[in-house]
């Protein structure tokens, strides 16, 4: 990938990186090696790769033994990941060298399983009406795109649409609205899978995650409570899987167990089962229930972002 690429995938995505994933668990230093030499490292301490992008002005004289700017995957639960080396040709002490970096999570060089059956994100037997589907016209745009609303009142249980491990947890929001100036506002957990995908579950209550960074969830166990909080219309869950691409993300479509078969297509303003029991599936566009009542057709606005 060029230069160019990489740094405006940086301008679209450090945004969104720097919103739901703080920099608290991926970290990059250099120290000094002997008196030629300083090297680089980075300690990732969180549960899932990092990749990180590394930009340092090396003062004349000096080589570096890659190119800059310098791009790797760290790998989970790793300390002192070696990343590159500065050398010089004098004898130096305690040389001091400008640098900052940019980092995504996941890793791009993964085979994301397109074709895994989840559940839907919330309890058994339940139905509930999804308010934004695919394509949304609203809000579910760009890498975003392959996004799903469901309207639930706030408090409504949630629960993990596949197995996985939490990389990143949000509950300390209390704030919500229509206004684009709450968009960082959102509480939120992030599960990453065993294929290197990740499924964000948003907009919960304040206090509405049971998870914390570094639980293992299975699929159909509860892990918080939806809300209203960030850049919202409503009371809603906002879930998307998606998967890493080099410093970015890509939403994508996902199948969903229903009660008689497999969801592939998911229409907006329908009402969808939850079935967590797994049985011999028929593909099909799924067991949906389209009739509403004038009292349903009355409700408060559920769904938004």
């Amino acid at each position: 990938m060029s230069l160019f690429k990489i740094y405006f995938f940086l301008i679209v995505f450090t945004v969104f990186a720097n919103f739901l994933y703080s920099s608290t668990y991926i970290d990059v230093y250099y120290k000094q090696i002997n008196d030629k030499q300083y090297t680089f490292f980075a300690n990732n301490s969180n549960f899932c790769p990092y990749q990180v992008l590394v930009k340092v002005e090396v003062p004349e004289g000096m080589q570096i033994t890659d190119s800059l700017p310098f791009y790797k995957v760290v790998p989970p639960q790793q300390n002192n990941v070696y990343l590159f080396s500065i050398l010089t040709n004098d004898i130096t002490k305690d040389l001091k060298f400008k640098f900052n970096f940019n980092f995504s999570m996941g890793s791009p060089d993964l085979s994301n399983d397109v074709n895994f059956e989840y559940i839907f994100p919330f309890q058994e037997n339940e139905e509930i009406k999804l308010t934004q589907a695919y394509n949304g016209r609203y809000s579910h745009k760009g890498w975003t795109k392959y996004s799903l609303d469901f309207g639930m009142n706030v408090g409504t249980p949630i629960c993990a649409a596949r197995n996985g491990v939490v990389v990143a947890v949000k509950s300390d929001s209390s704030r919500g609205g229509r206004s684009y100036r709450y968009r960082y506002m959102a509480n939120y957990i992030i599960i990453y899978h065993d294929d290197g995908s990740f499924a964000s579950y948003m907009h919960l209550k304040k206090n509405g995650s049971l998870v914390k960074i570094g639980d293992r969830v299975n699929q159909g166990d509860l892990i918080g409570y939806s809300g209203n909080t960030g850049w919202s219309r409503g009371p809603h869950l906002h879930f998307m899987v998606y998967k890493p691409t080099v410093l970015s993300y890509q939403t994508y479509a996902t199948l969903f167990i229903g009660e008689n078969g497999l969801i592939t297509e998911l229409k907006s303003k329908t009402k969808y089962f939850s079935y967590h029991k797994k049985k011999e599936l028929i593909v099909s566009e799924g067991t949906v229930t389209n009739n509403q009542t004038d009292t349903e057709k009355q409700e408060t606005d559920l769904g938004g972002l």
